[in-house]
């Protein structure tokens, strides 16, 4: 079963072999080294787990297993807009879990807000109000 849920620390190891099997996906951490477990637990308590008004990840997990991420940054909820990004491992990117979850964002931010973007494996788009006309 595929869900959006908080990051936690028993993720660890599955962001590691994402990351480890995939270089592609260093471009959306920057220059942070997670070739170790414990550079990974850090990411996770530091970046992914946390969350504040304007800033929100969820792992996407595939029967219980962190295979990406899904967040939004710069929430402005006045006029619900958002970046909203993500990326997926190479295996759930096989299976083609970016366009499967593609029209689906977690319940709860950016109400009335609308998405569009492509399903790479990696992507981000900004969300912007629905429009009354």
């Amino acid at each position: 079963m595929q869900k959006f849920r908080p990051w936690d620390e028993s993720d660890t190891g599955h962001l590691l072999r994402a990351f480890g099997a995939n270089d592609d996906l260093a471009t959306q951490v920057g220059d942070t080294d997670l070739s170790t477990l414990e550079r990974c637990q850090e990411f996770i308590a530091l970046q992914l787990a946390p969350s504040s008004p304007s800033v929100r990840n969820f792992a996407i997990s595939v029967d219980g297993k962190a295979v990406g991420n899904v967040g939004i940054e710069n929430m402005e909820h006045r006029h619900a807009t958002g970046r909203v990004y993500y990326w997926v491992s190479a295996e759930a990117k096989a299976k083609a879990l970016p366009h499967a979850l593609s029209p689906r964002l977690p319940a709860g931010h950016l109400k009335g807000a609308t998405c569009s973007g492509s399903s790479s494996a990696t992507g981000s788009t900004t969300r912007r109000p629905a429009s009354s006309h």
